[in-house]
């Protein structure tokens, strides 16, 4: 392995640390959220869906019934929505990126698009909760816009991977497999990528 690219995996281990570190401060209020309750998908006695409990095991809910699988739950900043894909009965192409929001207790789904590859690679809420940038493993990373479903903020970055927001939500970083290779930089009002 070469240094460059020792150096490359160190810094996308480290951006992976500080994106899973856990804030309790982070949760809100009403005692939801990521610090006191696990949100999973999974197959119960009424079929596939979103649930959520505590760490103990007390509280087990059902948050919403699904058609198929549920995976890769990620609640929001603010702890009040959870971002997970669903799977189509016979598990064809392709799969749904749902929002949950806790307010309304209902699920919209933000995306109809082919993003079966997501398997793997969660999706990754901006600091103000609006938009969801996905790693897919065809290799491309696509932005959504939550709050106006179906918008994307751009087009599918190809070779993009591990996606981390920058604290003011201006910048995102992702890992480039393609010729270039590296960490990028992409302004998120629509600048081009940096490589550094």
């Amino acid at each position: 392995m070469t240094f460059r690219r020792a150096a490359l995996v160190l810094l996308a281990a480290a951006l992976l640390a500080f994106a899973c570190s856990s804030d309790d401060d982070a949760a809100p209020a009403n005692g939801s959220g990521p610090s006191n309750v696990i949100a999973f998908g999974a197959e119960g006695p009424d079929g596939d869906g979103l649930y959520v409990v505590k760490p103990d095991g007390s509280g087990l809910r059902l948050l919403t019934a699904e058609s198929a699988f549920v995976a890769h739950p990620v609640w929001s900043p603010g702890g009040d929505r959870i971002a997970y894909v669903v799977g189509v009965p016979g598990g064809a192409d392709p799969v749904l990126l749902r929002v949950y929001e806790f307010e309304t207790d209902t699920s919209v789904t933000v995306s109809t698009r082919a993003i079966a590859g997501q398997f793997g690679a969660p999706a990754t809420w901006s600091p103000d909760g609006r938009w969801l940038a996905v790693s897919v493993t065809t290799g491309q990373l696509i932005l959504y816009d939550v709050i106006d479903p179906g918008e994307l903020l751009s087009g599918p970055q190809p070779f993009g991977r591990s996606p981390s927001w920058s604290p003011d939500g201006e910048e995102l970083a992702f890992v480039n497999d393609g010729e270039e290779g590296g960490l990028l930089v992409m302004d998120v009002g629509g600048l081009p990528e940096v490589l550094i």
